[in-house]
């Protein structure tokens, strides 16, 4: 297809075109769709602009550039028919992310992509995104916590479904809510060790002031004595409970999360850290996680 006889133009996405962009999804990602289960996130212009592209008036891709709670932006989502692929549509979304960071005055844009996704990856860094990690990810399914998991047999047992599923965690495992105040140290010493970025959906955040206050404030930061965990998740949170930075005891971090995801609704488990933080990776096997995928960060400061 020739790209340069096609008028191509990139919008803010109306979500009555909801039906036509899930049909982008399916099939420029078969095996990964959560559009329609993250739209009220997706549409909501306070957390970000969603973006659809146009040939000759026809949307033939989508993407969404989300906006963090410190001024970051995190653009995700990039999916084109497979018909229209080097048109040039991921490109001009690229283009209008970026004109939208400079209207908002973002202070960075990132973005994730496989270890294998190489057109995703050359069209970021010629956006000037660099690379800065690469994450191992694992899962654990809900049937497969270990007992070495479960801690107080008692306890366990009492955990019920419930519509807060921290409190009932908090109740079987010593761990409560933390404030930012009291995190902020071990987190800054900590946070080297995770490359600097803390992954909720696949949404690599700083550790800025502002991003840690919202997680305290959605109480997705607990503490137990010198022990912290993170977990929760941005959106689709019916997907898999996501487990991000650990301070402490590995071990009593993860009994936190099995003990939430008992009492949540989730399937899953989600936990990821650099590939180089062997320690962490060896752990995760040890206590049962299975590989999901290795991904590569980029990101671009303005």
């Amino acid at each position: 297809m020739n790209a340069a006889s096609k008028d191509l133009i990139v919008k803010i996405a109306d979500i009555n075109e909801l039906e036509a962009m899930m049909a982008i999804e399916k099939a420029a990602m078969p095996s990964n769709q959560y559009l329609f289960q993250t739209k009220t996130e997706m549409f909501d212009p306070t957390q970000g602009a969603m973006l659809t592209a146009y040939i000759d008036g026809k949307p033939v891709g989508i993407s969404h550039l989300a906006f963090l709670p410190d001024g970051s932006g995190w653009f995700e989502i990039l999916r084109v028919l497979p018909e229209y692929q080097k048109c040039g549509a991921g490109t001009a979304m690229w283009d209008k992310a970026l004109e939208i960071c400079e209207e908002k005055g973002l202070r960075s844009i990132g973005m994730f992509t496989g270890v294998e996704g190489h057109v995703s990856r050359k069209i970021a860094e010629r956006k000037g995104l660099t690379l800065i990690s690469t994450y191992d990810e694992y899962l654990i399914a809900r049937e497969d916590i270990p007992e070495c998991l479960k801690g107080d047999a008692d306890k366990w047992n009492a955990i019920m479904p419930s519509e807060n599923p921290e409190e009932e965690a908090c109740k079987a495992t010593g761990f409560r809510p933390a404030e930012y105040s009291e995190i902020a140290a071990a987190v800054d010493a900590g946070k080297a060790g995770y490359d600097g970025l803390c992954d909720f959906n696949r949404t690599f955040y700083d550790y800025s002031e502002e991003n840690l206050k919202w997680m305290c404030e959605n109480k997705m930061v607990h503490i137990k004595d010198d022990c912290i965990v993170f977990t929760g998740a941005r959106f689709n949170k019916n997907a898999a409970l996501e487990t991000a930075f650990i301070s402490g005891d590995v071990n009593e971090a993860i009994k936190f999360a099995a003990a939430r995801l008992k009492a949540g609704t989730q399937p899953k488990i989600h936990i990821a850290a650099p590939a180089h933080r062997t320690d962490l990776i060896e752990k995760f096997r040890e206590l049962g996680f299975k590989f999901r995928a290795s991904i590569i960060i980029l990101k671009r400061e303005f």
